[in-house]
């Protein structure tokens, strides 16, 4: 995509507003915006679709409880339900020889300082499913990490296995510095009571979730915007602790048969907070993997948006 196709784009948002969608997710933006100068709105040159979402989104400072706790799959398991793993379980360790697993994103640099938050708004592919070819499979896309330390990962899950009839989908929180057995801390379906409720729509985008993790003292938690109460809603929280990898937003995936067909899948306005929320820029981000094969992919924005899968594959 060239830069001024991505302008043109972003440009398109300024005519948007509230409206029903027809997957069942939350509003669709469609009524002319202002110039917003609520602190969501990014300092850098393309953040015009952030200053259009802090129309609604309000005061980042308006927090509420999780409204959803007992549709915490982890606590409360459907009959038959099964829970993602990190990989297959027939993949057993991650290597050359064990399926197949690969990476692409962009990570944000450690020389950024003490960074207390990132947040994106990442898409959600509601008919995704992956063929039984493709073996045990498991996908995050996209999935967003918390920096330094703090061990949480914000993540989109898609996974389908020999004993499943279909590909599941559901929003879950990750936490690195447990076992893989106990990682998985939170894990809500993405249902229509879940689409209907932290989901927004976006001419010429793609349904998308708003999440972001944020530090506050020596606490860390995680959020999704509520669109139906326009509130950050918290998810988990989670002290401060050794983890020490740089916060990054990735698609991951994991298969043992053929490779997996992935319709397009965006991550858009990855951003950090230091003093004030900035669009990870080349100078604040880099790009994972640049020597990632195995899926179509490209940025709308470097390196704060991008895109993959979809095209010839």
């Amino acid at each position: 995509m060239t830069a001024s196709r991505a302008r043109n784009l972003l440009v398109s948002l300024l005519g948007i507003g509230l409206a029903a969608c027809t997957v069942s997710p939350g509003p669709r933006l469609s009524a002319p915006l202002g110039n917003a100068t609520n602190a969501l709105v990014s300092q850098g040159p393309d953040g015009r679709l952030t200053a259009a979402l802090a129309q609604i989104v309000g005061n980042p400072a308006r927090v509420i409880p999780n409204s959803l706790t007992s549709g915490n799959q982890v606590k409360v398991r459907p009959t038959g339900f099964v829970m993602p793993r990190l990989a297959p379980q027939t993949v057993g360790s991650i290597g050359a020889d064990a399926g197949h697993d690969d990476v692409w994103g962009t990570s944000v640099a450690p020389a950024t300082e003490v960074k207390t938050g990132v947040r994106a708004l990442q898409q959600v592919v509601p008919d995704l499913q992956f063929a039984a070819e493709s073996g045990e499979t498991t996908l995050y896309a996209p999935t967003l990490s918390g920096p330094m330390t703090c061990s949480l990962e914000s993540t989109t899950v898609y996974w389908h296995y020999s004993t499943m009839a279909n590909t599941a989908r559901s929003w879950g929180v990750w936490d690195h510095s447990q076992s893989d057995d106990k990682a998985w801390v939170v894990l809500e379906a993405m249902d229509d009571n879940w689409l209907a409720t932290y989901s927004v729509s976006l001419p010429e985008h793609p349904l998308c979730y708003y999440t972001e993790i944020v530090n506050e003292g020596d606490t860390w938690s995680v959020q999704l915007f509520n669109f139906k109460k326009k509130a950050w809603e918290t998810k988990f929280t989670q002290k401060a602790g050794a983890y020490k990898q740089p916060a990054r937003d990735v698609v991951r995936v994991f298969h043992t048969g053929t490779k997996p067909v992935l319709p397009t899948i965006q991550s858009l306005e990855l951003s950090v907070l230091k003093a004030s929320w900035s669009l990870v820029t080349k100078d604040l981000g880099s790009e994972i993997n640049p020597a990632f094969a195995m899926y179509p992919h490209q940025w709308i924005q470097p390196n704060s948006s991008w895109q993959v899968g979809g095209a010839a594959q």
